[in-house]
């Protein structure tokens, strides 16, 4: 009896360690299969991004506006500091949401090239300069993982007004003067650098907010939202949202001076 007991005891502990084996064989591989996919992703994704034209057209949206004030959109390509195209379109919208507020159509040249930038502009006259665009090497998986091999795939990811986005126009980002805003700085709240601006400032994020407070247009039914700091050759300022809760469309953008508190309200 204790001699099963000990081929019994022998078994389990071979088969423990087969068992370990193998797992440990798999947990390796796909530490490989990881590591290889980060390198080709980077390799491949560099190949494909040497393609120099877009022929995609590129969807974007918009989001904030009422359908009126983009009904009709002027297009422009700027290439070498120079307009080549001029483009007034009647906006045809492959999808409008349940709520009118959010819309979606496409930049309407076939071919552009990678290193040109989109100048969009509303009857409105907010301006939205959009570049960055570029191509990506989709890696294959399957089941166990990793299986090598790649396609090249357009991002819609970009640059609209100096700030990434995924295509979407909203309009408090629009630009009123691009001509000088082109060169402003944005800084995301909840970020670093965000921090640090107000931390030396002489006017705090927090009491930018007490003054913003102060001067709300109706505490019940307007709130509040952090949209960034701008900095330009005007000085550098908080910039907030004041939305109405019973009209998602009326959005007041407000500034407040970081140096002074001084307090501006622009109406979009």
């Amino acid at each position: 009896m204790k001699k099963l007991l000990k081929y019994v005891l022998i078994l389990l502990g071979i088969f423990l360690v087969m068992v370990l084996f193998v797992a440990g064989c798999f947990w390796i591989s796909s530490e490989q299969k990881i590591r290889q996919a980060k390198e080709d992703g980077e390799k491949y994704s560099k190949i494909c991004d040497t393609v120099s034209i877009i022929t995609e057209q590129p969807k974007i949206q918009f989001s904030g506006f009422r359908q009126k004030e983009i009904r009709q959109l002027h297009f422009k390509i700027l290439r070498n500091g120079e307009f080549i195209r001029d483009t007034l379109v009647k906006t045809q919208f492959s999808y409008i949401s349940d709520d009118s507020t959010y819309f979606s159509t496409h930049i309407p040249y076939p071919v552009f090239l990678k290193k040109d930038t989109i100048v969009v502009s509303t009857v409105g006259g907010l301006y939205y300069y959009i570049s960055g665009y570029h191509h990506y090497a989709y890696l294959h998986y399957g089941m166990m993982g990793y299986l090598g091999g790649h396609d090249c795939r357009f991002s819609e990811d970009c640059i609209i007004n100096n700030a990434p986005s995924v295509g979407t126009l909203l309009k408090n980002d629009g630009w009123l003067h691009p001509e000088k805003d082109r060169f402003k700085q944005m800084i995301a709240p909840q970020t670093p650098a965000f921090d640090s601006i107000s931390k030396a400032a002489a006017i705090s994020y927090e009491k930018a907010q007490e003054i913003f407070d102060q001067n709300r247009a109706n505490k019940h039914l307007f709130s509040r939202s952090t949209y960034r700091i701008e900095i330009g050759e005007e000085g550098s300022f908080y910039v907030f949202g004041e939305e109405n809760e019973n009209n998602r469309n009326q959005v007041d953008l407000i500034k407040i001076n970081t140096q002074t508190g001084e307090y501006k309200r622009e109406k979009r």
